[in-house]
């Protein structure tokens, strides 16, 4: 699949090079979703296309624009990585359900493979830290370990998050996948291979069991960071209240 090959952003890039072909006539084997953003950029570009695909042209566009802005594809980067529904993205974010499907499909197309740890650490988490985007990548880890309610507070405020705890799930997480992955490769020859194998499987169950609960406590954990942060916020907002009357100007009396 060409999303192994080239990471999220894969039926963009399909698209691109389609795009870039001398005939208008798309490969078979593009979706519609590629199909559509390679029409829209041979139309951008000023090349013959596919006017069969104009419906679409403005969400295309929409979602480019939104892959485009830093911020907003930052923020929907770490809604995706929460788990956040597309409709309480599009709310968050202002904009049409069916443009922030579009841009997920074309630009970070990893929703329905976040239980690959590996596969995100290679094409999702090393891309970011080797471009020197460390921090970005520790917020996503944390949008990860702590599902939608920690991606909503991670960009409605500046709460400080434990991340360290974020990066022991996902280190967690990858080994438990990866030893997995070994026992299922194992060859079965005898019964003795079946049992190891079952034993590795049942392990694994419990492992993910008390994965679960340090996400729990994780989640319990960003959600007292939030409180402490609030109550900080009412005593500085109290404080400056409280100066600000001490030092009023009153008019003298008569």
């Amino acid at each position: 699949m060409d999303r192994n090959r080239f990471g999220p952003q894969w039926r963009w890039i399909v698209a691109q090079d389609a795009a870039r072909q001398s005939s208008r006539k798309l490969p078979a084997a593009m979706d519609q979703f590629a199909q559509a953003a390679a029409a829209y950029l041979r139309k951008k570009h000023g090349r013959s296309f596919d006017h069969s695909q104009e419906g679409s042209f403005q969400a295309v566009a929409a979602a480019e624009a939104m892959q485009g802005d830093t911020g907003v594809r930052e923020t929907m980067q770490i809604l995706t990585c929460g788990r956040v529904d597309i409709q309480d993205i599009a709310v968050t974010m202002g904009r049409a359900i069916e443009e922030v499907r579009l841009w997920e499909l074309l630009f970070f197309d990893i929703r329905d493979i976040l239980d690959r740890p590996g596969w995100v650490r290679a094409k999702v988490m090393q891309p970011l830290d080797e471009r020197g985007l460390t921090t970005f990548t520790s917020r996503l880890k944390v949008a990860m370990a702590g599902g939608p309610s920690v991606a909503q507070l991670l960009i409605e405020s500046d709460v400080r998050i434990p991340t360290d705890e974020a990066d022991q799930i996902a280190d967690a997480q990858l080994r438990l996948h990866r030893k997995l992955i070994e026992a299922s490769d194992f060859p079965i020859v005898c019964s003795e291979d079946a049992v190891r194998l079952l034993t590795a499987q049942m392990e694994h169950t419990l492992a993910m069991k008390e994965l679960e609960f340090q996400r729990e406590q994780f989640r319990e954990s960003c959600e007292a960071a939030r409180r402490e942060h609030e109550l900080s916020l009412r005593q500085t907002n109290q404080s400056e209240v409280s100066t600000a009357d001490a030092t009023e100007v009153r008019p003298d009396d008569d």
